[in-house]
């Protein structure tokens, strides 16, 4: 399942929350996800690196950081998070490792996705 989060829009964090909800409602909760943060092209450069630090530069106002602190809190809350921007291809290929590893990995770490053509036909190399 993914979880696809708009981080900016204003509220963000309520909508995480309403889906969770549903989600235990739906007696959904155990099922494997991933955390998609979505629109992360629109976070600011401080906010970019509070997120990969973890740390506000000594003078900086805290308040200018709730977005980027309610961002980390999320990241984690989950087990599976990628960020994601429309406008940067490549951090599509992150996603879709992570959905390929949930799909095609079993519980033993073995990779069980074959070369398959559309049909779902097995080859196997050489």
């Amino acid at each position: 399942m993914l979880h696809v989060v708009d981080v900016s829009a204003d509220g963000f964090e309520s909508r995480v929350h309403s889906v969770e909800i549903v989600l235990q409602e739906l007696e959904l909760t155990d099922k494997e996800s991933i955390l998609v943060i979505n629109k992360t092209d629109l976070l600011l450069e401080y906010e970019i690196y509070y997120l990969r630090t973890g740390k506000i530069p000594e003078g900086d106002d805290p308040e200018q950081y709730n977005r980027a602190h309610s961002i980390l809190n999320l990241m984690e809350r989950y087990n599976k998070v990628c960020l994601i921007s429309a406008l940067e291809r490549k951090t599509f290929r992150e996603l879709l490792e992570m959905i390929r590893l949930m799909l095609f990995v079993n519980t033993d770490g073995v990779d069980t996705m074959g070369i398959e053509d559309y049909f779902g036909e097995r080859y196997i190399d050489g």
